[in-house]
């Protein structure tokens, strides 16, 4: 693993309005795929061999959120959005989720997927 620490209490699934950390990961069910907020802002999502998924490298990312509109965004500690789907829309509540399929998935309350970073 590489340098994130902590594995969140939400397991594979950021619900919308929590905070995912620097230092902290996002598991996937069978643990083989991980998303973290590394300790200097890089967000990534990896597999268990640590070959790189997805990446956001060089925003200095604080934590990462799930909005209330659907986007799943990282914020700087002065509160700048560093990244952002883009995504939006009304069928809220939204959830981020890391797959055992090696995917990261922002969802909406139908479990239709609105965002994907594979597949982008």
């Amino acid at each position: 693993m590489s340098d994130s620490d902590y594995a969140h209490p939400y397991g594979d699934t950021l619900p919308e309005g929590a905070t995912l950390g620097r230092g902290y990961a996002l598991y996937s069910s069978n643990n083989r795929v991980y998303f973290v907020v590394h300790k200097n802002g890089d967000l990534e999502l990896l597999n268990d061999s640590d070959e790189t998924l997805w990446e956001h490298l060089g925003g200095n990312a604080s934590y990462i959120t799930v909005l209330a509109n659907g986007r799943f965004c990282g914020y700087t500690s002065s509160g700048e959005q560093m990244f952002s789907t883009g995504t939006s829309g009304n069928d809220g509540p939204y959830k981020l989720v890391c797959r055992d399929n090696g995917n990261l998935v922002v969802y909406d309350r139908n479990n239709v997927s609105v965002w994907a970073a594979v597949d982008n």
